[in-house]
């Protein structure tokens, strides 16, 4: 397993194949965050992650991985790419890093990395076509 800090011109046709194969759309590319890593094995792309900053936090942003390896590899991708995500926060001087899932073994790996769950609900507003 090898890990790249994401480059868009080196690495979008990898992200886009894996957007793909989560039958994401390929538009999402163009809002990425800037600071990413992305995991190959073999050539071929295993996962990819992002961070997006606030203020004085962090956002995990698009933690997605290729549903063509074995669960095996994609743990190994998972656990490379959240510890340099990690580092990167921890560099910058976050203090706290925030995640998004609704996925239950996204939230229960989340526990490994001192995650825990708020009580509060995601409320989001339209703001173009028909929104506020």
């Amino acid at each position: 397993m090898v890990i790249f800090k994401y480059n868009k011109s080196e690495h979008k046709d990898a992200m886009v194949y894996l957007l793909k194969l989560r039958e994401l759309g390929s538009f999402l590319i163009e809002s990425l965050p800037k600071r990413g890593w992305i995991a190959f094995k073999d050539g071929d792309p295993v996962g990819a992650i992002f961070l997006r900053s606030g203020e004085g936090f962090g956002m995990i942003d698009s933690l997605i991985t290729n549903p063509s390896f074995s669960s095996e590899d994609r743990h190994i991708a998972i656990e490379f790419l959240m510890n340099k995500l990690i580092k990167q926060a921890k560099q910058m001087k976050f203090t706290k890093l925030i995640a998004l899932s609704s996925d239950k073994s996204a939230i229960m790996r989340s526990e490994r990395y001192h995650f825990f769950l708020l009580p509060h609900r995601l409320m989001v507003s339209e703001l173009s076509d028909g929104g506020v």
